[in-house]
């Protein structure tokens, strides 16, 4: 089940989200309440503010949108990690390692020139953070650009292949599948967490976005998501300054 709770104060979509969790306590005490926040600085100031409001903040769990994905996704196959392989900073070691051996390539003349003199390996770690940077975002964003590259980011494809070889399957592969197998009905329900809460996200890839909303709609999982609304207006009357133009020319009066 989908639940959106909108506001255009912090303060009342915290006051829902504790009732909420008073009204609707989880079956088991050992249970964490996820709440997936955009930053750690949200994270410390709900820790406060639940606190207050409930009398007491005990077992919260407030990951990241990218952790609670791979948290979803190693529910299913336990036996994944306990962090995502292809994170920013497992991104960063793996495309450090493999540009040595790929460097020679006729697609990777441009980073050649680049680090060709970098004897002591700086250049290459602040490059390899630069990538990693991109091939985090393509994931969530873009994911058809790491192994569709074509032209002059040829080399991203040939990167990315190169530094997913070691891997049975990465992320993309798995939430396909995981996806897949949501629609079917081939996930046990008591591998699912009970309750999912989105507290004031600025943005959510749709990698992620696109996993919660199946969630929601093939299982039995409550997933709340509280948006902030940067208004007190009413949504509907706001219109684009296209729209609001082409409205004094139908009606000049």
């Amino acid at each position: 089940m989908l639940t959106l709770y909108t506001s255009n104060k912090i303060d009342a979509l915290l006051y829902q989200l504790s009732s909420n969790i008073k009204a609707r306590p989880l079956a088991s005490p050992l249970t964490p309440e996820i709440i997936a926040v955009n930053n750690s600085a949200m994270e410390k100031w709900l820790q406060i503010n639940i606190a207050q409001l409930l009398g007491v903040e005990s077992n919260y769990h407030f990951p990241l949108p990218a952790s609670l994905l791979w948290s979803v996704l190693k529910k299913h196959k336990p036996n994944l990690p306990e962090q995502d392989p292809l994170n920013r900073a497992g991104l960063q070691w793996r495309i450090f390692s493999a540009l040595p051996e790929l460097i020679h390539l006729d697609e990777f003349s441009t980073l050649k020139h680049y680090i060709q003199a970098d004897i002591q390996g700086i250049k290459r770690w602040q490059l390899a953070g630069k990538i990693a940077d991109s091939f985090d975002r393509y994931q969530y964003y873009r994911p058809d650009w790491l192994e569709q590259a074509t032209g002059e980011n040829q080399w991203q494809a040939s990167l990315w292949n190169a530094i997913t070889s070691d891997l049975a399957h990465h992320k993309l592969q798995m939430v396909e599948t995981y996806l897949a197998d949501l629609q079917a009905g081939n996930i046990p329900t008591n591998h699912l967490p009970e309750r999912i809460s989105l507290f004031a996200p600025s943005a959510l890839p749709p990698l992620v976005l696109n996993t919660l909303l199946q969630l929601a709609e093939c299982t039995e999982i409550q997933v709340d998501f509280y948006l902030l609304a940067p208004t007190n207006q009413y949504w509907l009357d706001l219109v684009s300054e296209k729209v609001a133009a082409k409205t004094r020319l139908n009606n000049p009066d």
